[in-house]
């Protein structure tokens, strides 16, 4: 009866992996894009 809780709890720290991915993703692509406007904005370049 241990085993019982072996897949939910697999599957929550999947899900939150999967979902710590996915945030790291879009903040760096977001900081990626920022970053580029910026760059574009910049007289000097």
């Amino acid at each position: 009866m241990d085993d019982i809780w072996a897949y939910p709890y697999r599957l929550g720290i999947g899900l939150f992996f999967l979902a710590s991915t996915v945030a790291f993703m879009v903040v760096f692509v977001g900081i990626a894009m920022w970053l580029e406007k910026a760059l574009k904005d910049d007289p000097n370049s």
